[in-house]
């Protein structure tokens, strides 16, 4: 991408240097153009139909640093450009509203999810979880980078209003954290998968409590593990938690995520035990393979509109 210095702008600067870079290897010898992020710009009202990707939009979400505030305020302008283009994806729930709410008309929103390769999907669960009759409390696991919008502000804060101790896996760069009667381990940066499988094999419940997100991989990936998931209702997090596979609740809400987190600390085995089942069935839905067939379906009927134009 060709550099466009360091003040206040750049990328938005280089993002417009490379748009134009790429339309003009692109020409016109195409039928459709699939956009993602902001690389489409330089392509639109052009002599094809283009669909644009935006990811979790978060430009759209609430700022929790003046920083990230003026950076959304630089990129909305241009991402309004680019939610003109003939199709625009969402990974659905929250996101499909957001777009609707800054202009985007329905008719021009696809709906395409985030996905996991098959093989990621084991076809057995984890036997730990399967099997009511081992007597251990249910263990949470929190998986992420730390950042304002994850919400571990509100997680500390979701502790400290539990009186029933729980057991905690951190995994990524998260504060020391020591809040008793919790018992945390922190497991830091996990960069083999096969490490991070592990832990999830070990849990029994995900934790996202972030106040912004697309469609969390994490939530996919422990889904595929058979956990069930406690979750703040962002982005398009609704379409994959729900009363049968966890607890989907309100962000940047202490006392909710507490209450969720004791309902689940305080289930039986056999509710878990299904929790995990029907959400290890749900991700099935969620494949690269049928992502991609949606995905060509959804530009041929691009295609097809534009001619018949």
């Amino acid at each position: 991408m060709p550099g466009q210095g360091s003040l206040p702008g750049h990328y938005i600067r280089e993002m417009r240097s490379y748009a134009k870079a790429v339309a003009a290897v692109v020409g016109a010898d195409f039928d459709v153009c699939y956009a993602q992020g902001m690389t489409g710009l330089a392509l639109l009202n052009g002599p094809f139909p283009v669909m644009v990707n935006l990811h979790g939009l978060n430009m759209f979400f609430q700022a929790h640093t003046a920083k990230q505030w003026l950076t959304q305020r630089m990129l909305q302008p241009i991402a309004g450009q680019m939610l003109a283009a003939d199709s625009v994806v969402s990974l659905g729930g929250e996101l499909t509203e957001i777009l609707m709410s800054v202009g985007c008309d329905q008719t021009r929103i696809v709906n395409l999810a985030n996905a996991l390769d098959p093989e990621e999907i084991p076809e057995n669960l984890p036997l730990r979880r399967l099997n009511p009759e081992i007597g251990r409390p249910p263990r949470f696991v929190l998986v992420g980078r730390h950042e304002p919008a994850k919400g571990f502000d509100v997680l500390i804060a979701a502790l400290e209003k539990m009186d029933l101790a729980i057991d905690l896996d951190l995994v990524g760069e998260w504060p020391d954290l020591v809040s008793p009667p919790h018992r945390v381990k922190h497991h830091g940066v996990v960069m083999d998968r096969i490490d991070l499988m592990q832990i999830f094999d070990q849990a029994d419940v995900l934790l996202s409590p972030s106040y912004s997100e697309g469609m969390p991989t994490v939530i996919l990936e422990a889904m595929a593990r058979g956990l069930a998931v406690v979750a703040t209702d962002v982005g398009a997090v609704r379409e994959l938690v729900d009363e049968e596979t966890g607890w989907c609740v309100p962000a940047g809400d202490p006392e909710a995520l507490a209450e969720a987190m004791t309902a689940a600390a305080w289930a039986e085995p056999s509710v878990l035990q299904s929790m995990g089942e029907k959400a290890h069935k749900k991700v099935q839905r969620y494949t690269w393979p049928r992502i991609a067939d949606e995905t060509v379906k959804a530009l041929e009927a691009m295609i097809s509109q534009w001619k018949s134009r």
